[in-house]
């Protein structure tokens, strides 16, 4: 086996880790951060790291003021350069002219 010091990060924590029953799996396994070595369920929710993103807090577009932010562009060339594209778009898919 490799000594401690050439062994990673990684290795090292899971070497060190305690070993307690996991309420997922049902096995004795090691915790690593709040999560199950094995499963990768939850042992500890407050050791645990939540590596899903939060959630939105504001819509994804929002036509009412923040629009002036957007390069300093008005609501209304916005949508009418929107709108003189898909005019664009029809009239080469549909072959009008």
């Amino acid at each position: 086996m490799a000594s401690a010091e050439g062994r990673g990060r990684v290795a090292r924590a899971l070497d060190e880790a305690p070993v307690s029953a996991c309420p997922h799996c049902g096995r004795e396994t090691k915790t690593v951060q709040g999560v199950c070595a094995d499963c990768w369920g939850v042992k500890d929710p407050d050791a645990a790291i939540d590596l899903r993103p939060s959630p939105r807090t504001e819509p994804l577009l929002d036509l009412g003021s923040d629009l002036d932010d957007w390069f300093g562009l008005s609501p209304i060339l916005v949508i009418s350069s929107i709108l003189g594209l898909v005019v664009a778009i029809a009239v080469v898919v549909l072959g009008l002219r």
